[in-house]
């Protein structure tokens, strides 16, 4: 199996991840957007509280966005079901 290697491994637009209520959110993340191609590195770093690890959790299917898009290898994430995000690897 042959992967096109112009799709990205790694694809977040306008991804938000978003806590509290609706009258007091609290933004972990808003409006976060990558790209990232088979073979590249990437490092995340930042202060203390500015959504390291909220992405991280993201990136790991360990949660879920709030809002925006988030694919893997051409595979929206959130649209699908475990079972599928496993057989696509």
């Amino acid at each position: 199996m042959t992967r096109d290697l112009s799709i990205p491994l790694i694809q977040l637009r306008n991804i938000s991840k978003v806590y509290g209520s609706e009258t007091n959110p609290v933004y972990a993340l808003k409006g976060v957007a990558l790209q990232s191609f088979k073979g590249e590195y990437l490092s995340i770093m930042g202060p203390s509280g500015s959504g390291k690890s909220t992405l991280m959790h993201l990136l790991g299917i360990l949660d879920t966005a709030t809002s925006g898009h988030f694919g893997l290898s051409g595979t929206i994430i959130g649209l699908v079901g475990v079972f599928v995000l496993v057989s696509c690897w």
